[in-house]
C-alpha cells in the first residue's frame, strides 16, 4: 500500500471471489477541472462472472464517498457492520451485485447466501477488516 494516493492512482482495497461472481473495492481520486469541484477521494467497486476462460468484467462500475487518509479506516466497534451501499452491473445476460462497507476488527468473514448455497470467504482487505 502506498502512504499516500497521488491524483490518477486507483487501489484495489477488497475482494470477493466466489464460485460464480466476484468484485473488487478500489480507491481512487474523482477530480476535475471545474474551480467549483472539490477533488475526493472515492470507492469504486467492479463485478466479475467467472467463465470458462477466466473473469468476465462487467459493463460498467460505481461506487461513492471514501475517507481520508484513505488506508486508515475509521474507528468502529470490534463487531460493528456498516453495509454501506450496493452497487449492481453486469454483462450480456448477466448481473451481479455487490454490497460494500466497514465491519470491526472481530468480524473474520463474510457470507453469500444464494437459494439453498452458502458461500462463506475470509475478508480480504489491504487495510484490515
Amino acid at each position: 500500500m502506498p502512504d499516500i494516493l497521488a491524483k490518477g492512482e486507483a487501489v484495489p482495497i477488497a475482494r470477493w471471489a466466489g464460485p460464480a461472481f466476484g468484485a473488487v473495492l478500489r480507491v481512487e481520486w474523482a477530480w476535475s477541472e471545474a474551480p467549483d469541484h472539490d477533488d475526493s477521494l472515492v470507492s469504486v467497486v467492479q463485478v466479475f462472472r467467472r467463465s470458462p476462460t477466466g473473469w468476465e468484467d462487467a459493463m460498467g462500475d460505481g461506487g461513492g464517498g471514501w475517507f481520508d487518509p484513505p488506508f486508515q479506516p475509521p474507528a468502529i466497534g470490534p463487531r460493528d457492520v456498516h453495509a454501506r451501499s450496493i452497487h449492481s452491473s453486469g454483462g450480456d445476460g448477466w448481473r451481479c451485485a455487490a454490497r460494500y462497507g466497514l465491519v470491526g476488527s472481530d468480524i473474520a468473514s463474510v457470507e453469500l447466501v444464494s437459494g439453498d448455497v452458502v458461500t462463506q470467504r475470509p475478508i480480504e482487505s489491504q487495510i484490515g477488516p
